[in-house]
């Protein structure tokens, strides 16, 4: 008997789902021939992956890539090993390795985007923010059109991970594609803050100051208005306690209950700077002398929950 049909049929079998049946008559195939058809074992990994016995899977699929010819080892098979070997520490390099294989033997689109995101996600699972957004990068490379989500994932997972100057590369296209929302600039002024918390070079600034400058036309927007009020509560903070203009913060804090006439902080913003007395010696009471406010630089102290929500792709390709 030829060993190829001894693949055949077991091929057959996992087609099937019949996965017990595919390994026993693969075993029987390996068994009886002193040179079994190589992809016996991949059937048999793939066999134990689907029933969900990591450990025979990642034996199989050892034996597999050992002993089989590197024409007949597909993007599948590698994609699928790849998926094995990160259930087990330590096997990540090798595991990237072929998932890198597998992109590149892979002609379709969705399928490589696939690979990439699966791998990506382990990392994020993992916690390893910073292997998850270099992953993430690929698929920058690999979709034709570039999504929201894709960059999202990729700067902020290298925000995450605390590289900024990453991140701030990978918002900076994502400004230039999405010019007209305000999630490319809001997570850069982070960035830049995150940085040089004093802002000296105002980078930080000239992005919270663009998003309140297009506010009106993107208020309506999903998300929007969170990333708009934490803007303004920003440039309230930045004037008061760094240009120590009482107009200014006033203006700001306007701004702010003209798009939401129920927001507590903006409410307790103006109580407070109206009541404060700028001209003051620094030394004198916070309380009676200083807006209680963050010191500029610093983050508001309540950052809004859906402002760093990862945006949705409707409308943007």
């Amino acid at each position: 008997d030829d060993p190829k049909n001894c693949y055949y049929r077991a091929s057959m079998k996992y087609a099937q789902a019949l996965f017990a049946e595919a390994i026993s008559l693969a075993e029987k195939c390996i068994a009886g021939n002193p040179n079994p058809y190589p992809k016996l074992y991949g059937i048999e990994g793939y066999a134990y992956n689907r029933l969900g016995d990591s450990v025979k899977a990642k034996a199989a699929f050892e034996s597999y890539f050992q002993k089989g010819d590197t024409s007949q080892i597909g993007m599948g098979d590698y994609a699928t090993y790849a998926s094995v070997l990160l259930k087990f520490p330590g096997n990540d390099t090798l595991a990237g390795k072929y998932v890198d294989k597998a992109v590149e033997l892979d002609t379709l689109e969705a399928n490589k985007l696939t690979y990439l995101t699966n791998i990506a996600s382990y990392y994020v699972m993992q916690k390893n923010y910073k292997e998850a957004a270099d992953w993430y990068s690929k698929i920058l490379k690999v979709r034709k059109d570039t999504r929201k989500t894709d960059l999202f994932n990729a700067g902020n997972n290298y925000a995450k991970a605390k590289e900024f100057p990453a991140a701030i590369e990978v918002f900076d296209q994502y400004i230039q594609k999405f010019p007209n929302e305000s999630m490319g600039y809001y997570m850069n002024a982070r960035n830049y803050l995150n940085i040089d918390s004093t802002d000296a070079e105002g980078k930080g600034l000239a992005y919270y100051n663009k998003i309140v400058d297009m506010a009106d036309s993107i208020k309506d927007k999903p998300g929007e208005k969170e990333r708009i009020k934490y803007s303004l509560q920003y440039l309230i903070e930045y004037s008061a306690n760094v240009k120590k203009d009482k107009a200014a913060s006033l203006a700001y804090v306007d701004r702010g209950l003209a798009l939401d006439s129920t927001d507590a902080e903006f409410k307790n913003m103006r109580e407070v700077i109206s009541n404060a007395n700028f001209s003051a010696p620094r030394n004198q009471s916070p309380k009676q002398d200083k807006p209680a406010t963050p010191k500029a630089g610093s983050k508001p102290s309540a950052e809004k929950p859906n402002a760093t929500k990862q945006p949705a792709d409707s409308g943007n390709k």
